[in-house]
């Protein structure tokens, strides 16, 4: 028979420390009585705090079309406010969101070891449209089921709409033909340039399809066209620890380091940024 100490000898210690989280909910439709969750807050008794976004910006495309960019500002205002009250150090159990249209999950406490866990914790409990990619997997299991082009399509989309909204005149540097054969992201004053992606999920897809951008610079000189500066602008995601593992994040980052080797051999500048916002200030420079 089994005593308790024996039994309590069978499962793993609880961590020291215990973290709060509660989820916000926005209702798209008033009344309805549906609502998504949009963001996660966390803290630890550490003090140790986080919020973050649980619904994708592809997803919210999806769903709102030209309106997914509101959305998204509305968001980041709930993001932006949850950080000021965390950082005021007021109670999590308080916390309500700025607008009418959202709501407040209950505040739950846990053991956990860190904020990443925590956060964790939060989405898989209440944010069911959030990616979840927590387990290790096998780049090969991941190559087949992972399309990449949509990141770098709405990376593209993003930084057109910035810089147009920034300088209109510019709408005509986009998609310039230059020869026969090739079309080119951005076109300025002696200089081109390509937008690409990387997806940590699929590392060796999202290069292949950056060695063909990356091929399509390197032949611009065959043409009449003067050009002193070529640059492959790549988006890589943040490392926010939730929607990539730890091995995906490092691997992208390993494969990205390697083919800028590639880039430097054929005088192709490779530049990496998380932000559209710093990518269109770079094409707006650059023209």
């Amino acid at each position: 028979m089994l005593n308790t100490i024996d039994i309590k000898n069978m499962f793993p210690p609880l961590p020291d420390t215990t973290g709060e989280y509660k989820t916000v909910f926005i209702e798209p439709i008033a009344l309805s009585g549906e609502r998504i969750s949009i963001c996660s807050i966390a803290r630890m008794s550490t003090g140790e705090s986080k919020v973050i976004q649980t619904i994708p910006s592809a997803t919210l495309v999806c769903m709102y079309g030209g309106q997914a960019q509101a959305m998204e500002s509305l968001i980041e205002s709930i993001v932006k406010d949850a950080n000021i009250w965390l950082d005021g150090n007021m109670p999590l159990e308080q916390y309500k969101p700025p607008f009418s249209n959202t709501f407040c999950s209950h505040t739950y406490t846990i053991n956990t070891e860190n904020i990443e866990q925590l956060i964790q914790a939060a989405i898989q409990t209440t944010a069911s449209l959030a990616p979840l990619n927590f387990l290790e997997q096998k780049i090969e299991s991941v190559e087949t089921i992972v399309e990449t082009g949509g990141l770098a399509k709405r990376f593209v989309t993003k930084v057109k709409s910035t810089v147009v909204e920034m300088s209109p005149t510019l709408t005509k540097n986009f998609n310039v033909k230059i020869g026969n054969m090739h079309r080119y992201h951005f076109v300025g004053d002696k200089y081109a340039a390509n937008l690409g992606a990387m997806n940590p999920s699929s590392p060796y897809n999202s290069i292949n399809q950056a060695k063909r951008l990356l091929w399509d610079l390197s032949v611009i000189g065959q043409y009449d066209w003067t050009v002193e500066k070529k640059e492959l602008i790549i988006y890589m995601p943040e490392d926010d620890k939730i929607t990539y593992s730890k091995k995906q994040y490092e691997n992208a980052k390993d494969t990205l380091s390697r083919f800028e080797e590639e880039a430097d051999k054929k005088e192709i500048m490779l530049f990496t940024t998380c932000s559209a916002k710093h990518a269109s200030e770079r094409l707006i420079k650059a023209a």
